[in-house]
């Protein structure tokens, strides 16, 4: 939501240099070029067993659930400490939370990425997916077709 006052105000032609958001008019005008930054996920469970939870609270701001979402990548953190990696590749509907010494080596990368953008501000926002993160157009239209396929042999249609 960041990037839509942003986005907004460069078409009326002014700028917002203190908002966290990034101008989209270029990704809208001309197409996709790729994931260089992640969206942000936060969310707030109402189940008893979040509500208390034992992750960084300067992170968690309140919230008890917070993630990052790349064009590979979905990573969600608890505030149980529980937390979900799915490579939208090879998994686009998130059925299976990758496990294992590779899996683990992401997750505490994206952990670091998650708590930088979830508590960032301004340029700070806009900073770039390290160069691993990142993703071309050519493999966002791959991962949308995967997802595409997943999606028609899952719910048949």
């Amino acid at each position: 939501m960041a990037d839509l006052a942003v986005t907004v105000a460069a078409w009326g032609g002014t700028r917002l240099p203190q908002a966290d958001g990034t101008n989209l008019r270029p990704t809208i005008s001309r197409g996709d070029h790729g994931w260089k930054r992640p969206i942000v996920i936060e969310g707030r469970m109402l189940q008893p067993r979040y509500r208390h939870g034992r992750c960084e609270r300067h992170v968690m701001r309140g919230l008890n659930t917070v993630g990052i979402r790349t064009g590979r990548y979905a990573f969600i953190r608890y505030a149980t400490s529980e937390s979900e990696l799915y490579d939208l590749l090879d998994d686009p509907l998130e059925m299976n939370n990758l496990k294992g010494h590779g899996a683990d080596t992401l997750r505490v990368e994206l952990t670091g990425v998650c708590n930088r953008f979830v508590t960032c501000a301004r340029a700070a926002c806009r900073a770039s997916l390290p160069a691993d993160l990142r993703t071309s157009a050519h493999m966002t239209a791959r991962i949308a077709k995967a997802e595409e396929r997943a999606r028609r042999h899952f719910y048949h249609y």
